[in-house]
């Protein structure tokens, strides 16, 4: 990728009007440069391709532009080419499948296998909060009281796949997460132990690098903001 020219349209980008309440229309001046860096990408990526996100996927050259366009405004040009570039470069990556757990709490981590931790939640900051206000009850929803706190340990198995695959032919193996049956019997397993049940909370996965955490929750925030696949 020419990062010269990619890092000229982003610093035309940082001087661009800021986008408007509705997200609907791009910024004046924002939809040439977001073309021009699709363009780019259609030179490095030679054909379409599919970022894995957890259980979602994003088309590589619809998402990244914008991206880029988001980080250029939180971070500087710099910052932009230089995290692009990574995730263009990174053919693997590792990636932490998370069992948030109650009725379990460890002040340190502690090695169950070569690829398992059991550790305290707080020792993953960039997990999602999905149990906010939790003591706040929810009309037509029945709440078990240890709901009504969040999880304090978290069984996790690093697990190292793609990031990117060429095209968009996906396979179930691309959201397989063969973790997933371990990290249940190991919880069975503590429940024998301990003084009382373990319970489970939903799974979900966690990019270690923070560059692609950034890439995860950027895409997240896609939904409400500009895209163009013109």
């Amino acid at each position: 990728m020419d990062q010269q020219q990619l890092r000229e349209l982003l610093e035309a980008a940082t001087n661009a009007p800021a986008a408007t309440a509705d997200r609907s229309t791009p910024p004046v001046g924002e939809a040439a440069i977001h073309s021009a860096i699709k363009a780019l990408l259609e030179l490095e990526l030679q054909g379409n391709a599919t970022l894995l996100l957890d259980t979602s996927t994003m088309n590589a050259l619809s998402g990244l532009p914008q991206l880029v366009l988001n980080r250029t405004r939180a971070t500087g040009p710099a910052d932009a080419v230089r995290w692009l570039s990574k995730v263009l470069s990174a053919t693997k990556v590792s990636v932490f499948r998370v069992m948030p757990l109650w009725g379990l709490e460890v002040s340190q981590p502690i090695d169950l296998t070569k690829s398992i931790r059991l550790l305290p939640l707080s020792a993953l900051p960039n997990l999602a909060q999905w149990w906010e206000e939790p003591s706040r009850l929810r009309p037509g929803l029945d709440i078990a009281m240890y709901q009504r706190q969040p999880p304090k340990s978290a069984l996790v198995a690093q697990i190292v796949r793609k990031l990117m695959i060429s095209g968009d032919d996906l396979s179930d193996s691309d959201f397989s997460w063969p973790s997933d049956d371990l990290l249940e019997e190991l919880r069975l397993c503590l429940t024998l132990v301990a003084p009382c049940a373990i319970v489970p909370a939903p799974q979900q996965s966690l990019f270690e690098d923070p560059d692609f955490a950034d890439l995860a929750q950027f895409a997240d925030s896609l939904g409400g903001q500009w895209t163009s696949d013109q």
